[in-house]
């Protein structure tokens, strides 16, 4: 009796390709759910099923139901190298599909692509306008780099959405020196969120950004902790100082009171406090 033995590797590759070609014929399912099914345990297998990317192509383009779509569009992103080939149908779905989810998955797929994907900048950058799709378009641009930096117009723009905000200011920090105008606009700008992020955004640029950075050393910004208004320099720490003493003498005092019982306190202090009280008020 002769026994013959296939490699380890061979027998799984062979089980994997059988569950692709099982999936793909399932792809084709009259049945949402089983579609469904499909798409995402292709995704699972990753750069193993290469041979379902032609169906999935079809699936994220032409599938009625968009949970469908979304997964295709998903399991294109987790083939990785093996889909560069699909870049073009991935912008042409961000472009056009009208669910959000599956608009959102192709932004990300692009991000992926990083450089390999810049014929997708501009169809990124319109897509910056969107609430839902517009952080993702920016975090894929942002994965692009300095390839990304015809978008700076619209990523300066997404800086007044708070949706986009963060992402976009991120982005034109990994662009670098080309968005120092739109940062350093941003740093005066009225609203201190954006001033915030344009910060940040520039300390991701390095020493170039620095001469962009003296506006924002003499405008008020909020920290974080106490959110409470600092002013740098030697004035603010005066203000500082006048404020804790102010703190402490009102603790002192013991006015927390109103209405009748604080002008009854009032009533109570001698002239000394009243004057130092006034002084305090002044300042």
């Amino acid at each position: 009796m002769l026994l013959v033995f296939a490699p380890v590797g061979q027998g799984q590759d062979e089980e994997t390709q059988d569950k692709v070609f099982k999936l793909i014929r399932q792809l084709k399912s009259t049945k949402a759910e089983e579609r469904r099914t499909a798409a995402s345990e292709l995704a699972r297998l990753g750069g193993s099923a290469k041979e379902a990317l032609k169906p999935l192509v079809v699936a994220m383009q032409k599938d009625s139901d968009a949970k469908v779509r979304a997964y295709a569009v998903y399991a294109i992103k987790q083939m990785g190298d093996v889909s560069k080939s699909t870049i073009p149908q991935v912008i042409e779905v961000l472009k056009s599909d009208k669910d959000d989810e599956v608009r959102c998955i192709a932004a990300d797929t692009l991000g992926v692509f990083a450089s390999d994907a810049k014929a997708g900048i501009p169809v990124l950058a319109a897509a910056l306008k969107d609430r839902e799709v517009g952080p993702h378009a920016a975090a894929a641009l942002g994965k692009m780099g300095e390839d990304a930096k015809a978008a700076i117009p619209q990523l300066a723009a997404a800086l007044q959405e708070s949706a986009t905000r963060s992402h976009a200011a991120a982005t034109l920090g990994r662009i670098g020196v080309a968005a120092l105008p739109a940062l350093t606009k941003a740093v005066s700008d009225s609203d201190a969120d954006v001033r915030v992020e344009a910060v940040l955004a520039l300390g991701i640029i390095g020493k170039a950004a620095v001469p962009a950075l003296l506006p924002a050393s003499r405008t008020r910004i909020r920290t974080s902790g106490s959110m409470r208004w600092r002013r740098s320099g030697r004035s603010g720490e005066r203000r500082r100082r006048r404020s804790s003493r102010w703190r402490s003498w009102w603790c002192r005092t013991r006015v927390r009171t109103c209405g009748s019982r604080r002008r009854k306190h009032w009533r109570g202090l001698g002239r000394t406090q009243r004057r130092r009280y006034r002084r305090l008020r002044r300042r």
